[in-house]
């Protein structure tokens, strides 16, 4: 997906959550959550949930609306995504000067974790009952 794109779906899920928003009640806050990650014991590849409910993710931050909570995902994710992307370019220049690439490597796949890690993060209402009791 292009940047452009990412862009456009990203400001197109912030009018979707802002929507909601406008009808939910005054004063609801807002958690910013992530699917929990782990380290594969057998391949030692970092995982990904995909599928724990609300109640089992990581809370990365707390909002007073959904507009801040959706700015800070959106915020987060770009961050992630540019951070892959300055990886690779070091990665491709050290390629190119024919330097050592290992530690470019590792930096460009910790970077790329980080970015599809980034891509689980979810603002969700405080009284939604998936919660459960925070």
């Amino acid at each position: 997906m292009t940047p452009r794109a990412r862009q456009a779906l990203s400001m197109l899920v912030l009018f979707g959550v802002l929507l909601v928003a406008s009808s939910a009640e005054a004063g609801q806050g807002w958690y910013l959550l992530a699917q929990p990650w782990f380290i594969d014991t057998q391949t030692h590849e970092t995982m990904f949930g995909s599928d724990f409910p609300p109640s089992q993710m990581a809370q990365l931050g707390a909002f007073e609306s959904a507009k801040a909570c959706e700015t800070e995902r959106v915020a987060q994710q770009e961050k992630a995504t540019a951070d892959a992307w300055a990886a690779a370019q070091a990665l491709t220049k050290a390629q190119t000067f024919r330097w050592e690439t290992k530690s470019f490597a590792a930096s460009l796949a910790s970077k790329t974790k980080q970015e599809r890690w980034a891509g689980t993060f979810r603002c969700i209402a405080s009284d939604d009952p998936r919660l459960g009791v925070r």
